[in-house]
């Protein structure tokens, strides 16, 4: 079974030149190799299909041992073609840099996968757009934290759509013992993005949360793909990470241009969310 589920000694099955292949719930992961070209009839060089009917907390790995993955031999993580589950609030999840990898965990509430990127995949890209900041000091929240505030947001500078990976470590401090939850959002149509402290970059620009700046404010198409959320105990309230790697697709709706809307929220009024060191990166993979 799943070791997430069971605790049991994790177990591995090799599979080699497979165009296609379903998790068996025996195992804990999957190790690809010699991954095939995509066909017009088989675009995707190996489809992963998840097992149907999947508990909550069930998690399977997936990785590529020996760099064969790529745009033209993909691999393409789907639910069980029976269900109604999505992977990564996907109806399907593509991996395509070499030795690609990612961890699947079922959430039954949100009848998700929710994928923890590994490998290559959060590191690299099909495409040299790039943008974020490392060691950026957003200010701190100290009232009205129970609402939704933006943390930090992108807004690419094409107007195109596209598959983003995105990813971000923060460390923050808080005054009582809460749940924190923060949410990520594809944006698109943006008519409006402003405040907050500003950072360029190649693919567009990221705003944060600053006390010079004030709120970041973003006006836009909004779908939530991902989301990190802790019950934090009052022995833990002094320091905590909260580290999430993901992808996301953007569709285009309007030809204003598109980008990624993170908040951050705490459960409890008169909760303060202080001291917070952010990085985050993201890429256009597609």
């Amino acid at each position: 079974m799943p070791e997430n589920s069971t605790g049991q000694i994790a177990i591995y099955q090799d599979l080699s030149a497979v165009p296609k292949f379903a998790f068996s719930p025996q195992v804990t992961g999957v190790r690809l190799s010699k991954i095939p070209q995509g066909t017009l009839t088989n675009p995707a060089g190996t489809f992963a299909v998840l097992p149907g009917e999947p508990s909550d907390g069930d998690s399977y790995a997936l990785e590529d041992t020996d760099g064969s993955c790529s745009v033209d031999n993909a691999i393409v993580v789907t639910p069980d073609p029976h269900g109604t589950a999505t992977v990564g609030r996907l109806g399907a999840f593509p991996l395509f840099t070499p030795f690609a990898g990612g961890k699947f965990t079922f959430d039954a509430e949100a009848n998700n996968w929710i994928v923890a990127l590994t490998g290559n995949v959060a590191l690299t890209g099909v495409l040299s757009k790039f943008g974020g900041g490392n060691g950026l000091t957003p200010g701190d929240l100290t009232s009205g934290t129970t609402t939704p505030i933006v943390l930090f947001a992108y807004q690419f500078t094409g107007k195109g759509g596209g598959i983003f990976t995105v990813d971000f470590d923060l460390t923050f401090t808080l005054s009582q013992a809460d749940t924190v939850t923060i949410a990520l959002f594809a944006a698109a149509d943006i008519t409006a993005f402003s405040g907050g402290t500003l950072v360029n970059s190649s693919i567009g620009a990221l705003r944060f949360e600053s006390s010079s700046g004030g709120a970041v404010t973003v006006t836009a198409t909004e779908g939530q793909f991902g989301q990190w959320a802790k019950q934090i105990a009052s022995g833990e309230i002094g320091k905590q990470t909260a580290t999430w790697s993901g992808l996301t697709t953007i569709s285009v709706i309007d030809p204003n241009p598109v980008g990624i809307v993170v908040t951050i929220a705490a459960g409890t009024a008169g909760t303060t969310i202080t001291g917070m060191s952010l990085s985050t990166s993201v890429r256009q993979v597609g």
